[in-house]
């Protein structure tokens, strides 16, 4: 399993460009990528939204998520 972390700022670049990785690791939880008609977020084992838990300001789009990829 392939582990990179990029920022929450870095992350919604990838989702705009249609290029969001389909898990990542943040707050302790593995988060899977959910795009269901114009909901685009990524959803935990608590069925909580990611977006949730962002502070929407400078100091929340600098906290880090680690991509979780399997190898290919």
């Amino acid at each position: 399993m392939l582990k990179m972390k990029i920022t929450i700022y870095e992350l919604l670049g990838l989702v705009k460009d249609g290029k969001a990785p389909k898990k990542i690791k943040f707050m302790s939880s593995i988060w899977e990528y959910c795009k269901d008609g114009i909901i685009q977020d990524y959803i935990n084992d608590y069925d909580r939204c990611l977006m949730e838990f962002i502070a929407i300001n400078k100091d929340g789009l600098n906290d880090e998520v680690e991509i979780i990829e399997e190898p290919k």
